[in-house]
C-alpha cells in the first residue's frame, strides 16, 4: 500500500493543491451567511456553522487571549486582534479539513482522544493520568470535557492529513531547523495605544500646507483600481448533446494537437543515499563512498535492494525501501536522472554524485514514451 501511495505521490500532490485552489473557492462562494443568527452563521460545503458554536469559539478565544495578556488585557484588544472574524474563519478551517480528511478517509477513534490526553504532563501527577486534576484544570478554564476531546479529535485530524501530504516530501535540515526556530521563538512585547482623538483637538493645519504634503504623498493616498462585474458560470457538459462533431474534425483536431496526447518517458525506481555535506573533508568523503560501494557491491551480488535501501540509505525514502515512484524527465537533479534513464529494467547503476551524496539508483519499471489515442466517449 506504501508503495503504490509513493508511485501515486505526485498525483496526490497535485489534487491537493488544486483543493487548496478549491478550498479559496469554498471561502468566497463554497460558504454563505444567512440573516437568521438564531438558526446558522455560516455554511462550508453544505455543513451548518451555528451561532451556537460560533458564539462558543468567540468566548473561548477572547477568554484564551485574556489569559495570555493577564493584566494588559482590555476590550480594545477584541478588534486590534481581529477576534470576531478569526473566530469564524478557525471554524470554517476545521470544516475544510475535516471534509478533506474524510474524503481521504481518515478518522480519529476515541481511543486514539484517549491516549493523547493521558499523556498530557498538565494531567498527570507523578507521571501517571489523573482524572481529578483533569476535571479540575477543565472547570478552572471553563470547558467541558466533551468539547475538550472534540478539540482533541480535530487537532488529531489535521496531524494525520499533514503526515500524510509530508510522508511525500523530502525535508532538508534547513527546513527542520526553521521549523524549530519558529516554533520555539519568543518574544516580550510592550506597547502604548494613542488616541489620536486626544491631540486633534489642538491642532492647526494651513490649508497649503496640507495641499503641499498631498503633492509631495499623492502615492500614499492612490486607490487600486477597481471593477464591478456579473458573471456567468457555463458548464461545457450541457451542451454535448447540441454539438455534433464529426470523425474528421476529431482527426484534424488530434493529428494538429499531437504533442499534447504525448505521454512522456518514466522510470520507475528505488536508491539508497549516503548523505556528503557540502563542507565535507577529502577524508570524510572518501569514507563514505567506501560505505557506498560496499553496499553497491552487496545489491550487486543479489541481496534483496529494499531491504539494504532501509538499513542504509540516509533519505526520507530510506524506510519506504527507497521507492521514489515514477517519475519522467526533469524531476530529479540532473546527473541523477541522466544515470536513471539509462538504466534498464532490473539494472542497478554505479555510485551517481549529486549535491545530496552518493546514490545507488535501482530500476524497477520503464515506461517509453508514448501517444494516447484518439477515443470518442
Amino acid at each position: 500500500m506504501l508503495s503504490l501511495m509513493r508511485r501515486q505521490a505526485k498525483s496526490w500532490l497535485i489534487k491537493f493543491l488544486i483543493g487548496i485552489i478549491s478550498l479559496v473557492f469554498v471561502f468566497y462562494f463554497g460558504y454563505s451567511f444567512t440573516s437568521n443568527r438564531a438558526r446558522k452563521m455560516a455554511t462550508v460545503n453544505g455543513d451548518v456553522i451555528t451561532q451556537l458554536a460560533y458564539d462558543k469559539e468567540y468566548r473561548d478565544m477572547v477568554e484564551s487571549f485574556r489569559r495570555q495578556y493577564r493584566g494588559a488585557w482590555n476590550d480594545n484588544l477584541i478588534k486590534v486582534l481581529d477576534l470576531k472574524n478569526r473566530a469564524l474563519q478557525n471554524l470554517i478551517n476545521r470544516k475544510l479539513i475535516s471534509q478533506e480528511a474524510q474524503k481521504l478517509g481518515f478518522q480519529v477513534t476515541k481511543a486514539e482522544v484517549q491516549k493523547s490526553i493521558m499523556a498530557y504532563p498538565a494531567f498527570q501527577v507523578d507521571g501517571q493520568f489523573d482524572v481529578r486534576r483533569y476535571q479540575a484544570l477543565l472547570d478552572q478554564n471553563r470547558m467541558k470535557p466533551e468539547d475538550f476531546e472534540q478539540n482533541i479529535a480535530q487537532d488529531l485530524l489535521q496531524q494525520k492529513l499533514q503526515q500524510f501530504l509530508l510522508a511525500f516530501l523530502p525535508v532538508t535540515d534547513e527546513e527542520l531547523l526553521d521549523a524549530y526556530t519558529l516554533s520555539h521563538e519568543q518574544m516580550n512585547l510592550s506597547f502604548i495605544q494613542i488616541k489620536p482623538d486626544r491631540f486633534i483637538s489642538g491642532l492647526k493645519v494651513d490649508p497649503s500646507a496640507m495641499e503641499t504634503y498631498f503633492k509631495a504623498h499623492q502615492e500614499d493616498y492612490r486607490v487600486p483600481e477597481k471593477i464591478k462585474l456579473a458573471y456567468v458560470i457555463i458548464d461545457p457538459a450541457d451542451f454535448n448533446d447540441q454539438v455534433t462533431v464529426s470523425e474528421k474534425e476529431i482527426k484534424e483536431y488530434y493529428e494538429y494537437n499531437m504533442d499534447s496526447f504525448k505521454v512522456p518517458a518514466k522510470v520507475c525506481a528505488r536508491h539508497i543515499l549516503f548523505r556528503l555535506k557540502e563542507n565535507a573533508t577529502k577524508a570524510e568523503a572518501e569514507k563514505i563512498r567506501k560505505k557506498a560501494e560496499a553496499v553497491l557491491k552487496m545489491a550487486r551480488s543479489g541481496k534483496d535492494f529494499a531491504n539494504l535501501a532501509k538499513k542504509y540509505s540516509e533519505g526520507p525514502t530510506g524506510k519506504n525501501g527507497g521507492d521514489l515512484g515514477c517519475f519522467s524527465r526533469g524531476k530529479m537533479v540532473k546527473p541523477f536522472e541522466e544515470a536513471a534513464f539509462k538504466l534498464k529494467k532490473g539494472e542497478i547503476s554505479d555510485l551517481v554524485k549529486t549535491r545530496f551524496g552518493y546514490h545507488i539508483i535501482k530500476v524497477e519499471n520503464v515506461h517509453a514514451e508514448r501517444t494516447k489515442a484518439v477515443t470518442r466517449n
